[in-house]
């Protein structure tokens, strides 16, 4: 594993619910590059060390949906990957304000993702060789807090 871990602070992104994706009051969390240079098992070693668990590992995944009662962790392995993140296919693009529902994030190699429960997802944009890892918090207690190591 490599021994230069990145220490950074996450950007924080707040998504109001919809008619449709309830979203949450906590933030999204993203780690920009602070995996760069790790293998992925490297990741999966270093993310499972802080009680998280792999459900898998996947190319792009473009059906929106959310988690109602667990938090998510990507990992981002190879390639890039746009996500509509907060919206469902039925809500609107425009709240009654005319700002923009949910968010588009962009993704790359080596930066970590947490999607709190209940923030809708799916990826909309992939590089045809973009892999990602999946994890879910070991035990309840877990749940609102990312790894230590961040």
């Amino acid at each position: 594993m490599p021994g230069n871990l990145a220490r950074c602070e996450p950007e924080q992104h707040l998504l109001a619910p919809t008619a449709h994706v309830p979203n949450s009051r906590l933030p999204v969390l993203v780690y920009r590059g602070v995996l760069q240079g790790f293998s992925a098992e490297d990741m999966l070693e270093l993310i499972e060390s802080n009680d998280w668990i792999k459900g898998g590992q996947w190319k792009a995944y473009g059906v929106a949906h959310f988690h109602s009662n667990v938090h998510e962790c990507y990992a981002d392995i190879k390639g890039q990957s746009t996500y509509e993140l907060g919206r469902s296919p039925i809500d609107a693009k425009l709240n009654g304000e005319g700002n923009e529902i949910g968010m588009r994030l962009r993704v790359a190699e080596g930066e970590l993702f947490f999607l709190r429960a209940g923030i809708s997802h799916c990826s909309i944009e992939s590089d045809r060789d973009y892999q990602f890892m999946g994890l879910y918090p070991k035990v309840l207690i877990n749940l609102y807090s990312p790894p230590e190591f961040l």
